[in-house]
């Protein structure tokens, strides 16, 4: 892909929280498909944010095909469309990625920007701001824009979203009585 066929816009999302977060290490999600890092971002349809979303995909596929493609695929989905155990319910939802590691930075409670010091420190549930990027493919007679993830930052803790319980859950009922 040539510099000419990426968006030049670079965008600030609004604070989101994180879903399926993988900013550490690189992960395929089927056996056909390279490993990539990747956040799945989700935010209110109305938000403001999606007007410079919408024009800047439109940029990356003007600027590659001279046009807009009538059947032009994006990642940009319906949250009410999507799984109920999501609760997405009211929002649009996109998936970012990249096959080169974002920059991540964590807000500190002095108000500086670090590195994480741990991969527990980035994980599902916690609340973002990301800088993204659409740029348009050809794959397979496809046509599409999709959005690339170039960096990140953690703005605050927030409730794992996870259905694993804890070590205490699990083994608090044996902290007296019979043990076996």
């Amino acid at each position: 892909m040539s510099i000419k066929e990426k968006s030049m816009t670079k965008i600030i999302t609004p604070e989101f929280r994180g879903s399926f977060v993988t900013l550490m290490e690189p992960k395929a999600f089927s056996a056909d498909q390279a490993p990539k890092y990747s956040m799945v971002i989700a935010l209110p349809k109305e938000d403001e944010f999606f007007k410079k979303l919408k024009a800047s995909i439109d940029e990356a596929a003007m600027t590659k095909w001279g046009e807009i493609p009538k059947k032009l695929k994006t990642f940009l989905k319906d949250g009410d469309e999507e799984d109920e155990k999501y609760d997405w319910q009211g929002l649009t939802v996109f998936t970012a990625s990249n096959k080169s590691k974002p920059g991540v930075v964590v807000k500190s409670e002095d108000g500086k920007l670090e590195e994480p010091m741990t991969n527990e420190e980035i994980y599902s549930g916690a609340f973002y701001r990301a800088s993204v990027r659409p740029y348009a493919y050809e794959y397979n007679k496809t046509k599409g824009v999709a959005i690339s993830l170039d960096n990140v930052m953690k703005t605050k803790d927030g409730e794992k979203f996870t259905s694993r319980t804890s070590a205490t859950e699990d083994f608090s009922e044996f902290l007296e009585g019979d043990w076996s």
